[in-house]
């Protein structure tokens, strides 16, 4: 049961799931479904784990954006 004053407390701030950030906090954070929002420093994040990790398994797609900020 949805407590009384979480009722009229209004929207919660957008925060990434991953991390925790205030949507004021990071340059861009992106909706999913579910509620679910990530900001572009844990994207990059994981861009970089799967590079790593993926590095000589064959070919690893990888958003374009990820290369235009290095």
């Amino acid at each position: 049961m949805v407590e009384r004053a979480e009722q009229f407390a209004g929207p919660k701030p957008l925060t990434c799931s991953f991390c925790g950030k205030h949507i004021g906090d990071v340059l861009r954070l992106v909706s999913g479904p579910g509620g679910v929002e990530i900001c572009n420093e844990c994207i990059d994040l994981a861009a970089e784990i799967v590079l790593t990790e993926c590095s000589g398994e064959g070919l690893v797609r990888v958003p374009a954006y990820y290369f235009k900020h290095r």
